[in-house]
């Protein structure tokens, strides 16, 4: 069997993260083609050739596809050796710079793999894909990216309260978003487990609304990673509606509400009670009501 070529088993494994993508927002692989001529401008035929892995990508259209989901472009060539026409030019994304065990929210300028020279002052590097950005001597092992601008924007006005919603029925989940989203809240949702474990690690939220049941299991796992994270300074409202179906343990939701000082919210939810409990809660503190 011939050798497969650098840029080719590059392009190969940046359209599988590509495909993998498009499949986790629910489009079908006959999609994939059409979606990509659409992001990218691209003919039918050359966007079936990049969706392959016949042809390579460049940076600026990878950039378009993440730009599209929601996502950062170190999703696509994370632990992938890239070379060609990813490397040339620098990409601005946002990213977190890491000093002393604080995460600062930036955009940066992250350049080509580093690893041998003069060490710059700042390294990036992949991390559930988003770019984390050291000091070099304090960077954790793994594939190192030159950093050759950061910039982190002073923030004015008060902070709006950030809101994590998770329950497996979309409609709830919309129906909750959008009600914050026009009282005062941003609201990020999340129908899967695996989608909100995905951004756990580098998003920041204020506050989260947890349906119990989950992707056919409790939140439980859920509850305790934001816990111990937090150490109980983000609230959180748990959903509850399973019980009298038999579906939900009464006891284990007793016991996690107990040892977390989580407030239960009964199906179907009162979004005016919700906002209500979320704005003393939230905004009543920083404004030091």
């Amino acid at each position: 069997m011939p050798e497969i070529d650098g840029d080719l088993a590059e392009a190969r494994a940046i359209a599988s993260r590509v495909r993998e993508l498009l499949e986790s927002h629910g489009i079908g692989k006959r999609q994939h083609a059409g979606e990509i001529q659409r992001i990218c401008a691209l003919s039918y035929s050359q966007a079936l050739r990049k969706i392959k892995g016949l042809n390579p990508w460049t940076i600026n259209q990878l950039k378009a596809v993440a730009l599209a989901y929601g996502e950062s472009p170190a999703f696509f060539i994370e632990n992938i050796p890239v070379q060609g026409a990813l490397l040339p030019q620098a990409s601005r994304d946002k990213a977190w710079l890491v000093i002393e065990q604080r995460s600062y929210e930036c955009v940066a300028e992250i350049g080509a793999p580093f690893s041998t020279g003069v060490p710059p002052q700042f390294v990036a590097i992949s991390v559930d894909h988003r770019w984390h950005i050291y000091p070099h001597a304090s960077v954790p092992p793994g594939q190192h990216y030159e950093v050759k601008s950061i910039e982190i924007a002073v923030k004015a006005g008060p902070h709006t309260p950030v809101i994590a919603v998770l329950d497996d029925e979309p409609v709830v989940t919309e129906q909750i978003c959008t009600y914050l989203g026009t009282h005062g809240f941003i609201a990020k949702g999340y129908v899967r487990h695996l989608e909100f474990a995905r951004d756990f690690s580098t998003s920041r939220f204020d506050a989260y609304v947890i349906d119990w049941m989950l992707d056919n299991t409790t939140a439980r796992a859920s509850i305790e990673r934001i816990a111990e994270h937090y150490s109980n300074d983000a609230p959180i409202y748990l959903l509850t509606g399973k019980i009298v179906t038999g579906e939900a343990d009464e006891g284990e939701m007793a016991e996690i509400i107990q040892k977390y000082e989580i407030f239960p919210i009964e199906k179907p939810v009162r979004l005016p009670w919700l906002v209500a409990e979320l704005t003393r809660r939230l905004k009543g503190e920083r404004s030091g009501g």
